[in-house]
């Protein structure tokens, strides 16, 4: 422990914060700007590995290009003989552990601080950078109510044995190799838990545990001993939200659900997702009167008929919802009337061109359907992760079969417009209609409910 007064680099020592498996934290004052932060004393197992030291200077630098007002800002690293430090912005508050000490959150409190977390790992995922420790000790959450995630990067610097829960083990480490177990027991997730590799959506998980903890008060895999929680982890699931408590929205314990899948495939595809989900939940509690959650709120225990259509209400906001809609909507509606009206111009149309158009027509209906079916199938064999990729991938097909039945509805027009000219201008309203919605509607919903993944989630 450094003593007051202790001089590291520019930078002196004015009183310890804490300590922890990454290192001891210091409140220091930069002299040069005239300005207080945060120093973090490295373990030696870093300081004493020229090759562990110089990653640990790559991944600083990888971290200080992160510039979110949810991530702890990284001003400078240094040595000073055999001591290493990384110095950080000062957060004056507390640990989101120490709020937790006394309890679950206020449910518009925990709402809050998840929408702003996610915020943040999105942001540094789509940088391609994961935390691999997220915990509440790892969250600070300024007196501002602001809340800042620490240590991004840092967790891969160090392997961590399994060990109580909340205390990590700090040991030389080469680069990570599957195999190796990295996080802190009970909110490390299960690909963690087994040594296999883990992406962004290990800290989704991680996450998960937070977002449940934060609600129901209670840690989602806290077992006796770290052995019995690391099997919890990979074997069992945590007590349903809505038991523990049933006034908690439901779109919230999908939301928890989902990031604690153990299959990280059953996971969001991209955490901007995840924020996106839990910013409209924010935005849908703080819409309603200040105070208490009003108790027609959507719940687990008390879906009436106003939670209901409150319920379908906040669905409909999610532009996947609306890709879903659309997609159910031309199976059961479009493709029947466009059958029907290519059978009737069959009928008007003797000869072979009117046959031509009839089969045409059920060709590209069948092919267009085919590959939404074949997303629904993906969605539910395989999960989100699988459908938001395969999504990207089928939709030139699909476009290009709706193309081509636009080309057989003008057709059809141009056939049967003298003798048969309201139905020739159904089918160029439904022409129009059709165009529009596929270079224009279409792509729209698809940007917004399936965000091309990023470089951090291609590989996965």
């Amino acid at each position: 422990m450094l003593a007051k007064g202790t001089q590291l680099g520019p930078y002196e020592i004015i009183a310890p914060l804490g300590a922890g498996g990454m290192g001891e934290i210091y409140q220091a004052r930069d002299p040069r700007l005239g300005r207080e932060v945060a120093l973090k004393v490295l373990p030696d197992a870093i300081s004493a590995d020229p090759a562990l030291l110089a990653r640990f200077e790559q991944e600083a630098r990888a971290a200080s290009s992160l510039n979110h007002p949810n991530i702890v800002t990284i001003h400078d690293v240094g040595r000073m003989g055999a001591t290493s430090y990384i110095v950080m912005e000062l957060i004056e508050g507390s640990s989101l552990r120490k709020l937790l000490d006394d309890g679950p959150l206020p449910l518009r409190r925990s709402v809050e601080i998840g929408a702003q977390v996610a915020e943040g790992l999105a942001a540094a995922h789509e940088r391609s950078i994961v935390h691999r420790d997220l915990k509440p000790e790892n969250v600070m959450i300024a007196r501002s109510g602001v809340a800042k995630i620490l240590d991004f990067g840092l967790a891969k610097l160090v392997v961590q044995p399994p060990v109580p829960e909340g205390t990590t083990v700090d040991l030389p480490s080469q680069p990570t190799q599957p195999g190796t177990i990295l996080g802190t027991v009970g909110y490390m997730s299960p690909e963690q838990a087994s040594g296999r590799p883990a992406d962004f959506r290990s800290d989704q998980f991680s996450f998960g545990a937070i977002l449940y903890e934060m609600t129901s008060g209670r840690r989602a895999f806290q077992r006796s001993t770290a052995v019995e929680t690391l099997a919890a982890i990979l074997k069992e699931e945590p007590d349903p939200l809505a038991a523990i408590d049933p006034t908690l929205p439901l779109p919230l314990v999908w939301v928890a659900k989902r990031c604690l899948a153990k299959d990280p495939e059953q996971r969001y595809a991209s955490t901007r997702d995840l924020a996106r989900d839990l910013r409209d939940l924010k935005d849908h509690l703080s819409s309603s009167s200040a105070g208490a959650v009003p108790a027609a709120e959507p719940s687990a225990a008390d879906v009436d008929e106003v939670g209901l259509v409150r319920l379908w209400l906040g669905l409909l906001r999610s532009p996947r919802r609306w890709w879903e809609m659309d997609a159910t909507g031309r199976f059961v509606l479009f493709f029947p009337l466009i059958v029907f009206l290519a059978w009737r111009v069959k009928e008007w149309t003797p000869g072979p061109w009117g046959l031509a158009l009839f089969f045409g027509t059920v060709l590209c209906q069948a092919l267009s359907l085919a590959l939404r079916m074949s997303l629904l199938l993906v969605f539910v064999s395989f999960g989100q992760g699988a459908l938001a990729r395969q999504v990207w991938r089928l939709t030139p097909w699909i476009r290009g079969a709706d193309l081509a039945q636009m080309g057989v509805f003008l057709l059809m027009a141009g056939m049967i417009w003298r003798d048969h000219a309201v139905t020739a201008g159904l089918l160029l309203l439904l022409c129009v209609g059709g165009l529009i919605g596929t270079l224009v509607l279409e792509p729209m919903m698809l940007a917004a409910a399936f965000p091309k993944w990023t470089p951090a989630e291609k590989d996965t």
